[in-house]
C-alpha cells in the first residue's frame, strides 16, 4: 500500500493527502532519490508506519536495468539480507535530520 513514484511523478497507490506527514514525505523522497542517483540500483521502494498509519512512503526507479516501466507499490521486490542494512541506514539518516528519533 505504498504511493508509487518514479521522478516524483504519482502513479498508483495511496493519495497524496493520506500522507499524515508532508515534512516526512519530502525527507524519504529526498534521501531514496539521492540513493537512487549515487548508488543506480533499478529501484528502491520505502514506507515509514507510524501507529498503524501511513507517515510517509515513496518509490522510485524502473521495474529492471534496461526496462523503462516505472516501479510500482504491486512489484515484487527481493530484499534478502541487504534489507537490514538499508533500513537501518535510511532511519539513521531520519534520526540525523531531526525526523526520528530512536527509542531504547
Amino acid at each position: 500500500r505504498i504511493e508509487s513514484i518514479r521522478a516524483g511523478k504519482p502513479q498508483e497507490g495511496i493519495p497524496p493527502e493520506r500522507i499524515i506527514n508532508s515534512r516526512l514525505q519530502r525527507v524519504v523522497e529526498q534521501t531514496l532519490n539521492s540513493l537512487l542517483t549515487e548508488y543506480n540500483p533499478p529501484a528502491i521502494l520505502a514506507a515509514v508506519v507510524r501507529e498503524g498509519r501511513v507517515a510517509a512512503a515513496y518509490a522510485c526507479g524502473v521495474r529492471k536495468f534496461g526496462d523503462t516501466t516505472p516501479v510500482t507499490a504491486r512489484d515484487p521486490v527481493a530484499v534478502g539480507s541487504s534489507a537490514w542494512v538499508f533500513n537501518g541506514t535510511l532511519a539513521g539518516r531520519l534520526v540525523d535530520k531531526g525526523i526520528l528519533r530512536w527509542e531504547m
